[in-house]
């Protein structure tokens, strides 16, 4: 795999000129094209664009289809052998038809619209689990409100029974209260079995 800095070689017919477009000595077109390919292949495809519009010497240089690959194969594949693999095969068979430049931003567009789709479908989840959790809340609120309507309606019921048999109490004869005269009573007691 090709890394960025690393030299990419170029074909002459690429950078031929016309003795008119000859580079001045101590210009940027005095570097030979080797040294300005492996300059080129420091920078970004961003960079690299902006770089194509400055002449028509960078325009070739910028534009080489090897350094264009290299930027395809670096960026949109990752560690991997089998995607690298598929990406080097991708490129070859788009390559007649597209310059490495337009696949590479095709690939670019590709991830863009992936990653839009990503925070899109990131969002709908969002919402569904915020919904979702306000429906727990709701019944979380609910649950413990009958929780504790329960609670109070059996308190209820526990003091009601012991105010009626405390009413019951009050209203039988005395020798109820002992254990032994209610043992030799002899009718039985509405409340004993």
């Amino acid at each position: 795999m090709t890394q960025r800095g690393e030299y990419i070689p170029l074909s002459s017919a690429a950078l031929s000129l016309s003795p008119r477009e000859q580079p001045r000595p101590g210009s940027w077109g005095s570097i030979p094209s080797e040294c300005e390919l492996v300059i080129c292949s420091f920078l970004e495809a961003r960079e690299l664009t902006t770089l194509q519009v400055t002449c028509r010497r960078t325009l070739v240089v910028a534009s080489s289809s090897e350094l264009w690959t290299s930027l395809l194969l670096l960026d949109f594949s990752a560690s991997s052998f089998l995607q690298q693999a598929a990406m080097r095969a991708w490129v070859l068979l788009h390559r007649p038809q597209y310059h490495p430049q337009q696949l590479y931003l095709y690939k670019q567009e590709e991830l863009a619209l992936t990653l839009e789709a990503a925070r899109m479908e990131y969002a709908e989840r969002a919402a569904e689990m915020a919904e979702q959790e306000r429906k727990q809340g709701v019944v979380r609120v609910l649950n413990f409100c009958s929780v504790r309507l329960l609670h109070f309606l059996f308190f209820l019921c526990c003091l009601l029974t012991s105010i009626l048999i405390r009413f019951k109490l009050r209203h039988l004869p005395v020798e109820v209260y002992g254990w032994e005269l209610a043992l030799h009573h002899k009718k039985p007691l509405p409340w004993v079995l």
